[in-house]
């Protein structure tokens, strides 16, 4: 039986946001500069609107629910920075260590396999529980730990 755990929703949500956001004022800041009318910033703006209240939020659950971490009786189920997902055994957990990607928190599990690194986001939505199951499952809940913020 796994454990599934996703990923919190507010916390994808903001970073999408931020990103589309980020992108069209960019856009803007550009027509402005190359002296584009009016009229074609306004429609930016009435697009920047539809993409914040209607993509972002649909984007970040559909990111959250297709990402799931697994933690399973022979060992961790998750992604790498490719999407592809892959299972570390405890036995082959070789290093945990803390990454920070575009400002989002990970910890990044090489295995002794020649597999590639799994991540697993510290951004979890119950990463105390995520910590009983690994404990409860085989790992080495020390490991985890440190990287986990357990008080929200």
């Amino acid at each position: 039986m796994a454990d599934k755990y996703f990923s919190k929703y507010k916390t994808c949500l903001g970073y999408t946001l931020a990103g589309i956001l980020g992108t069209i004022f960019l856009i803007a800041i550009g027509d402005l500069i190359i002296g584009k009318p009016v009229k074609l910033i306004l429609s930016v703006t009435k697009v920047s609107c539809l993409m914040a209240f209607v993509i972002a939020p649909l984007l970040s659950w559909i990111l959250v629910r297709i990402f799931p971490v697994y933690v399973l009786p022979e060992g961790l189920r998750s992604y790498n920075v490719f999407c592809y997902y892959s299972t570390v055994r405890w036995e082959e957990i070789a290093e945990v260590e803390p990454i920070n990607f575009l400002g989002l928190k990970y910890v990044r599990i090489k295995s002794t396999s020649k597999k590639p690194p799994i991540w697993i986001p510290t951004w979890l939505n119950d990463n105390g529980l995520f910590l009983q199951s690994v404990a409860r499952l085989g790992g080495k809940r020390e490991h985890f730990e440190k990287h986990f913020n357990t008080s929200s």
